[in-house]
């Protein structure tokens, strides 16, 4: 089996040694409201891209944008 960073549930274990599991959901909390991603778009993006989502979503609200 090959993670690599996948959160899918066949991989848990493995991404539970990985992962801060209260900064995971919340990420992806932010991504759902800020981007408009399901839970299963975010359940197959690797951590990496979790990441830069989150960057940009930082980047938007530091530069003032707004969600209407």
């Amino acid at each position: 089996m090959n993670c690599r960073g996948r959160t899918t549930r066949w991989c848990v274990s493995f991404v539970w040694v990985l992962t801060d599991w209260d900064g995971f959901y919340q990420a992806a909390a932010d991504l759902a409201w800020w981007f408009g991603f399901s839970p299963a778009d975010i359940d197959e993006m690797s951590l990496d891209e979790i990441l830069q989502w989150q960057q940009q979503a930082n980047r938007q609200i530091k530069a003032k944008y707004s969600k209407l």
